[in-house]
């Protein structure tokens, strides 16, 4: 053969082979546009064959209406739910509170002195600013804080009553030296 006649018959070979591919090509996509043409016409199962098939009820027209609507809307994945941690248990509450008492304040006072008489003695109490005040048994102390109350007095010490609880102030000893090494005490009038 002669290269003229070789060219020709590989081109119409190429032809018919490009031909045959468009061909199936039609074909295919042919048999799939017919399939739903037939499934949509008499071929179509009917409903009661459905539903032998299944075991829902039988379908309705409403039913494929809204599966319709289904196909046609987008896709989309559900929000995820929230984990949610478990429920520690509480501790029970008790139902009474416990109610504690307030302390009493801080007495920043000082025992300047006491006065012992067999009828009335008395007690001189000083605050920090050097304010005084003199009581006897029985009475509030001028002092802040307020309500203070003095329910014993001795030689060395005084009894003090802070909102129902005892409190004592007692004289400062100053152990400095002095003659005969003995401490000093406040003078005492001796009648």
């Amino acid at each position: 053969m002669n290269l003229t006649q070789l060219r020709r018959t590989i081109f119409a070979s190429a032809g018919a082979l490009v031909l045959t591919t468009a061909g199936t090509v039609v074909w295919s996509l042919g048999s799939i546009e017919a399939d739903s043409a037939v499934a949509s016409t008499n071929d179509r199962p009917t409903k009661s064959a459905l539903s032998e098939l299944t075991d829902d009820p039988p379908a309705t027209k409403d039913d494929d209406v809204r599966l319709n609507q289904r196909l046609q809307q987008t896709l989309y994945d559900p929000p995820k739910k929230p984990k949610t941690e478990p429920v520690k248990p509480q501790r029970p509450v008790n139902e009474t509170p416990v109610v504690r008492p307030p302390k009493p304040p801080r007495l920043d006072w000082t025992l300047i002195g006491t006065i012992i008489d067999s009828g009335n003695s008395i007690a001189i109490i000083a605050d920090a600013s050097g304010k005084t005040d003199i009581r006897t048994l029985g009475e509030e102390v001028d002092l802040a804080p307020p309500g203070v109350l003095v329910r014993k007095i001795d030689s060395q010490a005084v009894t003090l009553e802070v909102r129902g609880k005892e409190s004592t102030l007692r004289l400062k000893q100053d152990f400095s030296a002095s003659a005969g090494g003995a401490p000093k005490r406040p003078r005492r009038n001796n009648r």
